[in-house]
């Protein structure tokens, strides 16, 4: 059967143009029409999961079954300017025997085969990375590893295959990093830091043209009776066991900092505090909310280039 056409009279470029019209980032994220859906990589610690979308046109990605040139064009087109990988993470393990540099290692070793295999992976500039916090056990430690540095470093790990001029210039990063509330009240009993500060605000300048640090409480579902493995947190996490994610019309984790960053502007940073008012906000939650803010708040006043806006 001979290649159609469904548009013979355009040249190249023009047929380029009406393919960026179709991209709405207010559309459904989508996974037809990409080479893979989902990537999962398992350990003892983490579950990684990397789903590509993209907020194309479905029926002109079915062109290609029918044999139009137009189809296959405006897939590679959508792989090199539509495509968003979302990234999800669930720290599960025992913070105590971690170790960053052989997780860094064997992640980085998936990412390299997997690019290596889709090429065009390394022009993807929108990275969306979750990182849910819920260590099996949480005992203090000589060595001082904190959940904000080795958050940091898996965001660090999880997008260095995007190429270094697509990074700068297209480059957008969204990372958030979700801590389960259970361990915020833990540690707040225990005076031991998070250190959530260093993921908030420890962040190379150039890394991305435009980045977001989100930090967020994961809120137990107490209607199951299992607040301690039950949290309300975005759809990214919908394929972890035992996790309830929150639904388009309400987000039910609460967020406590966002911060985002853009080359050659000013920082737009918020804290959420959790007012007294709020009746949404159950007591418990306002405490880690506050606890969680004043110590993101602490790190970024002793950091003195740093400009903050509450």
């Amino acid at each position: 059967m001979a290649v159609r056409l469904l548009l013979p009279s355009l040249p190249p470029e023009l047929r380029d143009l009406i393919y960026a019209q179709t991209i709405s980032n207010s559309a459904h994220a989508a996974t037809n029409g990409l080479p893979f859906t989902r990537k999962i990589y398992d350990s003892s610690h983490t579950r990684v999961e990397i789903m590509p979308v993209h907020y194309g046109n479905a029926g002109l990605l079915a062109l290609q079954r029918y044999r139009y040139l137009e189809g296959d064009e405006y897939a590679n087109w959508t792989l090199a300017n539509a495509v968003q990988l979302r990234i999800t993470v669930l720290f599960k393990g025992h913070v105590n025997t971690f170790v960053q540099e052989h997780w860094d290692k064997k992640i980085a070793t998936h990412l390299k085969n997997l690019a290596k295999r889709y090429p065009w992976l390394r022009k993807v500039a929108d990275y969306d990375v979750k990182i849910l916090w819920r260590p099996c056990s949480w005992a203090p430690s000589k060595k001082k590893r904190r959940a904000g540095a080795i958050a940091k470093r898996m965001v660090e790990v999880l997008t260095q295959e995007m190429d270094a001029h697509v990074r700068a210039k297209r480059g957008n990063v969204h990372a958030g990093l979700y801590v389960a509330k259970w361990v915020v009240g833990d540690l707040g009993v225990r005076g031991q830091a998070l250190g959530l500060g260093e993921f908030v605000w420890d962040v190379e300048e150039g890394f991305a043209k435009t980045q977001v640090r989100e930090m967020g409480i994961a809120v137990g579902d107490e209607e199951s009776g299992r607040p301690e493995t039950c949290g309300y947190l975005p759809s990214h996490f919908k394929a972890i066991p035992g996790i309830t994610t929150a639904t388009n019309k309400e987000h039910r984790f609460k967020s406590v900092c966002r911060r985002k960053l853009q080359q050659d502007q000013e920082d737009d940073v918020v804290f959420e505090g959790g007012d007294d008012d709020d009746d949404d906000v159950e007591p418990s939650t306002q405490r880690a909310m506050l606890a969680t803010a004043e110590e993101i708040s602490g790190f970024g006043q002793a950091n003195a280039h740093v400009q903050t806006q509450r």
